[in-house]
């Protein structure tokens, strides 16, 4: 059951080291939304679809387009059904 946190703090921990603020050198950004969607049952990929279209429904066809185009770099399948979806 949820419960209201404590009013006091239940651990205490020292931390000690340097921060540095760099560039983090990304060469896919869409790998990971993809491996999110294969890991999806058929069922959830089939609502994830249902989803996307349904949002997607109300926007300007040049956006669904550009989304659909995205949805394709992380998964080929994912991206046609949605294009599929909002008749593209």
């Amino acid at each position: 059951m949820p419960h209201e946190a404590p009013t006091t703090a239940t651990t205490h921990e020292h931390l000690n080291g340097d921060i540095e603020r760099r560039k983090i050198s990304l060469t896919n950004d869409f790998k990971q939304a993809g491996e999110r969607y294969r890991s999806l049952s058929k069922t959830d990929q089939n609502h994830l679809v249902d989803n996307i279209v349904d949002s997607l429904s109300h926007a300007d066809k040049p956006i669904q387009k550009r989304m659909a185009k995205n949805l394709s770099k992380a998964n080929h399948e994912l991206g046609k059904r949605v294009a599929k979806g909002l008749k593209l």
